[in-house]
């Protein structure tokens, strides 16, 4: 999810100057607000999670981070690359788990018998483990609603504060 600036003339005014200043700035924009927001953004995903069921929570709210940069504000869940222990890749199937999917949908696959034997299992619900469709979310749009105004006022305070300490030759 990405904070677009078009709606807000001091967004779009803090993206300008985050993109007029120089490399040495912009790192120093970058992780002040890092340094804030992630820590918010995690915490928030783990509330939102909490009436989720746990495999949704915990699927969701791996490899969450927020990334500050030219673009505004990215707000990033289920990226984590490491797989849990049945095999799950968080950052393939985060989709399925945060949108739901059809859970009564019967999918056709190939197994195998104890003899060698290749055969067609047709009558067996695939999809029973996640979650139910939801246009809204389960766990990322929620908490991304309700954290994004936060978001948007600290990056536009930090391009703020860190371009007023580079003017008067402040440093940290």
């Amino acid at each position: 999810m990405v904070l677009y600036t078009r709606h807000s003339a001091q967004f779009s005014a803090a993206v300008a100057a985050f993109r007029a200043s120089s490399s040495t700035l912009r790192a120093r924009m970058q992780d002040a607000t890092q340094a804030f927001l992630v820590p918010g953004w995690q915490e928030e995903l783990s509330r939102s999670g909490a009436a989720a069921p746990s495999p949704t929570q915990q699927v969701v709210s791996s490899g969450a981070n927020a990334r500050a940069g030219a673009s505004g504000v990215s707000l990033i869940a289920a990226a984590g690359t490491g797989g849990f222990s049945g095999g799950l890749d968080p950052s393939e199937h985060g989709r399925a788990f945060e949108f739901g999917t059809n859970i009564v949908k019967r999918t056709p696959y190939a197994t195998k018998s104890r003899k060698g034997k290749v055969y067609v299992v047709r009558n067996r619900v695939t999809n029973a483990q996640m979650p139910r469709r939801s246009r809204s979310g389960w766990v990322a749009y929620p908490a991304a609603g309700k954290i994004v105004g936060r978001a948007a006022a600290l990056y536009t305070a930090i391009v703020a504060k860190v371009t007023h300490d580079s003017i008067e030759g402040k440093t940290r």
